[in-house]
């Protein structure tokens, strides 16, 4: 096997830094195993990210939840808030019909 040899060149300005084997067959090894890491990296990005999409179905799940319990909550407060209205006006009516 021959030595590794710390190699660096610029493209575009920028540096970039490998180690290169000296031997095609080696370097090919190399970005194997870097192609293997990074799609290990994407599975395990995809399965965080699917993870995350069910929290998120789940806080729209108790987000809808709890909106249709306010909903419902306020459909009865304006049923009472009627009810009331239609009481006071009857002891209205009453205590006009009184005075007469």
């Amino acid at each position: 096997m021959s030595k590794i040899n710390r190699v660096e060149e610029s493209v575009d300005g920028k540096e970039n830094k490998f180690l290169y084997a000296g031997c095609e067959d080696n370097r090919h090894t190399n970005l194997l195993i870097e192609h293997a890491e990074l799609v290990k990296e994407l599975e395990h990005a995809r399965l965080v990210q699917e993870r995350l999409q069910k929290e998120l179905e789940e806080a729209r799940k108790k987000k809808n939840s709890y909106y249709a319990a306010w909903q419902k909550a306020l459909q009865r407060l304006d049923f009472i808030y009627a009810i009331i209205i239609e009481a006071q006006a009857d002891i209205d009516d009453a205590l006009d019909f009184e005075r007469f």
